[in-house]
Formats: structure tokens, C-alpha cells, sequence
């Protein structure tokens, strides 16, 4: 059965207003030392396009699993990654401030290694935290088909 997990309109505009608030603070404190509010605007303006460049667009995917072959898509390019050789491993970060009600980050990292070895970092950030985990029941990392871990420990005295 064919799994698609996508962008999250939720998450981009979550991840617009952040940098809305991280754009004006950084313009705030520049003001005073710049006291021309042209260049505070134009310190705004870039500070905010590089925030919606870096941390929305460039992070913008799709990602299609199947019984056989895993698809990312980001932006126009798509690569196709067959489940039996390649190793996935998944990484949820969430950070909280101290004596904060909600969390105030969570990180969802898909690292990928196909055949030749060589690993590559997915952001899934904006596809949200319960899609994400969704997506490694789906790629067998947990849930019940994923294989079990024997750790063998060693006691020193």
C-alpha cells in the first residue's frame, strides 16, 4: 500500500510567523545601533527572506513509500531509494524551555544510507511530528515489523 506524507500547511505557517517574530526582534536590536529606519526595513526584509528560504522553502517534501521503494521529492528533484538495500534511521528532537507549558521545538530527521554507503540527512520538520512517526512505522525503523535490537552490555568491576 502507498504511504504519502507531505508538507504540512500548518507547519509552514507556523515556521512564517516564527520567522516574522525572529525578524523583527533582529531588526529591534540593530535599531539601536542603525538609527535609519530604511536600512532597519531592509535588515527585516533580509533577514526574514533568508528565514523563509533556508528553514520553509528549502525544506518543502513529499515523501512517497511503497511495499518496495522509498520516493523523496524536494523541490523538482525526486530520488528513489529500494527498502531492502538501504538502511533508515529516524531522529525526534524535542526541546522545551524551562517552566514552559508547551514545547517549543521538535526536530524530525530521516537519515538515509543506500548501497553506496554514503549518508544523507532529510529534514521532515515540516511534515510534523505524528506524520513523522508514521513514516518510520511505514519504513520498518519502529512499530511491530521492525527488527529487534539485541544490545549486549558489558559489567566492569
Amino acid at each position: 500500500m502507498k504511504h504519502i506524507y507531505k508538507t504540512s500547511l500548518y507547519r509552514i505557517i507556523l515556521n512564517i510567523g516564527l520567522g516574522f517574530f525572529v525578524s523583527a526582534f533582529i531588526a529591534l536590536l540593530t535599531s539601536f545601533l542603525i538609527k535609519n529606519t530604511f536600512i532597519q526595513l531592509l535588515i527585516f526584509v533580509g533577514v526574514y527572506a533568508a528565514y523563509i528560504w533556508l528553514v520553509v522553502l528549502d525544506n518543502i517534501i513529499t515523501i512517497e513509500v511503497d511495499d518496495s521503494k522509498a520516493v523523496i521529492k524536494k523541490g523538482k528533484t525526486a530520488k528513489t531509494y529500494p527498502l531492502d538495500t538501504t538502511s533508515f534511521r529516524a531522529v525526534i528532537t524535542t526541546r522545551r524551555q524551562r517552566n514552559s507549558v508547551i514545547s517549543t521545538d521538535t526536530e524530525c530527521m530521516l537519515y538515509i544510507t543506500p548501497e553506496n554507503g554514503n549518508e544523507e540527512m532529510v529534514n521532515c520538520e515540516l511534515i510534523g511530528k505524528y506524520k513523522f512517526q508514521q513514516l518510520i512505522e511505514d519504513l520498518g525503523i519502529s512499530g511491530d515489523s521492525s527488527p529487534v535490537n539485541k544490545i549486549d552490555t558489558k559489567k566492569e568491576y
